[in-house]
């Protein structure tokens, strides 16, 4: 009995807990969208402010509810934001000016909505959420801090209750700062208490509700509501009988296409920044949790929930990041708490209009201001830190041109600048990845006399691995590096451009591709370009087919090696040691040992896979060791020609064939099987040792030659 009382009073303190936590975030949940509104909704569109409160709060219920059951990140909390917002107050100045519907502003609203939660879905659909990240992270914060700026300044409007100017400053310090000086310490108070760890979460939201508490118990006693409401103090009160109503056909259908066409502009904005934003504060979730989350998913689930908010003409939302880790210090690991949060939201939306109306507007505008705020004090923060100029100039400059200009303005002015500071600092890097020239070891058998001939004259060649994408700036500076390599080296036969690792090329770049060509064949040398993709050689063949004729082009730098190699070997092969340099060849006693194959042009000697119980010795001809992947490709691993041996590691070591063989011409070679291994080991010994001491020999000098490459490939 006592241990069904304790836990019994175990769920009661869970409740309750659970219960504060709900109304600390509901009060978030409601207070923000009823200063969006009241920002975007100000005077000539002040009509329309009690619909679009219901609007917002009661659409940011159904999304909160929606990302609370389904979102993978436990607990997550969703809401109207208020970047979409500062893109939709020019958005309402328009229509203010052009028709003076306030309804027109709501069905733009549920334009940008219902746009946003489509292109969510379409991205998560087809997994191309990412690609939004790619703007940069310095414009990303600017326009934030941007976006800080005018909700700081919208804030003011909202407890003035007007729209403020330069003209406005002394009326600012005079007959209105008792509108707005207690938004600006409530505003000072939320920042404080979110920043100061030893208070409890739940002091701002607390501190939103004191300040309500503390204005109306000074009304009732100095004064009343009437009065304050002349003086304007309140949002309200709004017309009675307001409620929550999705928009007719007829007030979508009465809007004119030209205000669709003149802010369709804001609107693509409101998708890209609201895409953006949700990716940004759903990479804080992942960091805070320290677990993964299904991006695509979430992109998908909040794209439902614009489609499911935008009948309504509500504001564009989606996880707030700030409200889901206050979930976290409050406490709640489940989804009960955004749950109820939603439902207190969608309580005030549904039955709450009338009342809304008698929030005072230094609440409103105070929640506002300190959004802005700390916005802007985010920003700075990560300025003082960042080690480059760049991104401190860069940042005032988006600023100030979204305060003076506008904002899609300043956005677009930031992605250029940012762009053209790219474009300069990418044009410093070296486009060569790796120079070599003084060793080259294709994956060729090659006996001992070729390999002294290619060390002595491997001078000859060099090497440009390259990398990144090339445009005119670096394919430039390619051409300087030849340039300077043609003047200063002698005997030069071959220059070999290796594009492994390109990840594009330009059309000016592809122009350079033929100044090097011409460079290199100015002195004698041949051009060889080695490891083009796909797109890369369809990309020079259509601007500059005879390059692809002039050069040697080979699939892969080990084969554009061994073309190189082969012209060292053709023009210096005088040089080769008719008997010295050519590796010991078999004596007779193990000759007899072997049986004489011959191989036809394309024939497969060996087949991965199967067992190794046959050894090979190639007497004329060349064969090639490919290997092939799972997914089917096929990887030339080696390159073998006369006095090479074939199959010795699985045969001596009794696995499988670890690739296939292939012959490229028609092939001679001595075979041995394994039971003719195995009598040889017992009739005669020292042959069998010979026979090991050749193999050891040709293994010691291909080992040689992948250290060589696997050192040049790590560094």
């Amino acid at each position: 009995m006592e241990k069904q009382l304790e836990v019994g009073r175990v769920d009661i303190k869970r409740v309750a807990g659970d219960s504060i936590s709900s109304v600390a975030l509901a009060i978030g949940g409601i207070g923000l969208p009823i200063s969006l509104a009241a920002l975007i909704f100000s005077d000539p569109l002040a009509g329309g402010l009690a619909r679009a409160t219901s609007a917002f709060v009661f659409g940011s219920a159904i999304l909160a509810a929606w990302i609370a059951w389904q979102s993978g990140a436990v607990p997550s909390f969703a809401s109207v934001q208020d970047a979409p917002a500062v893109i939709m107050v020019p958005v309402a100045a328009s229509v203010a000016s052009a028709s003076g519907n306030p309804t027109d502003v709501l069905v733009l609203l549920a334009l940008a909505s219902l746009g946003t939660g489509i292109a969510m879905l379409l991205a998560g659909r087809f997994g191309v959420g990412a690609i939004v990240r790619y703007l940069p992270t310095t414009v990303v914060g600017a326009f934030m801090a941007g976006t800080g700026w005018f909700l700081a300044k919208g804030g003011i409007s909202v407890m003035i209750g007007r729209d403020i100017g330069l003209g406005d400053v002394p009326d600012l310090f005079g007959s209105l700062a008792k509108l707005w000086l207690p938004g600006l310490l409530l505003a000072a108070a939320i920042i404080l208490m979110g920043r100061e760890n030893r208070l409890p979460p739940e002091a701002p939201s607390l501190a939103i509700l004191g300040g309500a508490g503390l204005f109306y118990a000074l009304t009732f006693a100095t004064s009343s509501v009437a009065e304050r409401d002349a003086e304007g103090w309140l949002i309200g009160p709004f017309p009675s009988g307001t409620r929550v109503e999705p928009l007719r056909p007829s007030e979508v259908s009465d809007l004119d296409p030209s205000l669709i066409a003149d802010n369709l502009p804001a609107l693509i904005t409101v998708v890209m920044i609201s895409t953006i934003a949700l990716l940004l504060n759903l990479s804080g979730l992942e960091f805070a949790d320290r677990k993964p989350l299904d991006q695509n998913r979430e992109l998908k689930l909040t794209g439902i929930g614009n489609v499911l908010l935008a009948p309504f003409g509500a504001l564009v939302g989606y996880v707030a990041l700030g409200s889901s880790l206050l979930a976290r210090k409050l406490g709640s690991r489940s989804r009960t708490v955004p749950l109820m949060a939603a439902g207190i939201t969608a309580v005030v939306g549904l039955v709450g209009p009338k009342y809304v109306g008698f929030v005072p507007r230094f609440i409103a505008g105070g929640l506002l201001l300190a959004v802005g705020i700390d916005l802007m004090l985010e920003r700075v923060q990560q300025l003082r830190v960042s080690a480059g100029w760049t991104d401190r100039i860069l940042t005032a400059v988006i600023v100030a041109s979204m305060a003076t200009v506008g904002i899609i303005e300043g956005l677009v002015v930031g992605i250029v600048i940012a762009c053209a500071i790219f474009v300069v600092r990418y044009s410093h890097i070296d486009p060569v990845h790796r120079e070599s020239s003084g060793f080259h070891s294709s994956q060729v058998d090659r006996t001992d006399a070729e390999v002294d001939v290619l060390g002595r004259h491997s001078n000859s060649v060099t090497v440009y691995e390259l990398q990144g994408y090339l445009f005119f700036g670096s394919a430039v500076g390619l051409a300087g590096q030849v340039r300077t390599l043609c003047v200063e080296s002698e005997g030069l036969l071959a220059i070999v451009l290796d594009f492994r690792r390109v990840t594009g090329l330009d059309s000016s770049g592809f122009a350079v591709l033929r100044q090097i060509h011409d460079e290199a064949e100015g002195v004698g040398a041949r051009l060889v370009l080695s490891g083009m993709s796909r797109s890369l050689a369809e990309g020079l063949q259509r601007t500059n087919p005879n390059l692809m004729t002039d050069a040697v082009v080979r699939p892969t730098l080990d084969e554009g090696l061994e073309w190189a190699e082969n012209q060292i070997l053709s023009r210096h092969g005088g040089d080769l040691v008719p008997d010295g340099g050519v590796r010991p060849v078999l004596s007779d006693s193990l000759r007899q040992r072997f049986s004489t194959v011959g191989v036809a042009s394309g024939q497969v000697l060996l087949e991965q896979g199967q067992p190794g119980d046959t050894l090979f010795f190639v007497l004329r001809g060349s064969l090639v060791a490919v290997r092939i992947g799972e997914d089917g490709s096929r990887h030339r691993l080696r390159q073998f020609g006369a006095n090479s041996w074939i199959g010795e590691v699985a045969f001596f070591a009794g696995g499988q064939r670890t690739a296939d063989v292939v012959a490229l011409s028609d092939v001679e070679a001595l075979r041995l099987n394994r039971s003719d291994y195995e009598q040889m080991r017992q009739a005669d010994p020292s042959v069998a040792l010979e026979l090991h001491d050749l193999v050891m020999a040709a293994q010691a000098s291909r080992n040689t030659s992948l250290s060589i490459d696997l050192s040049r490939s790590m560094s």
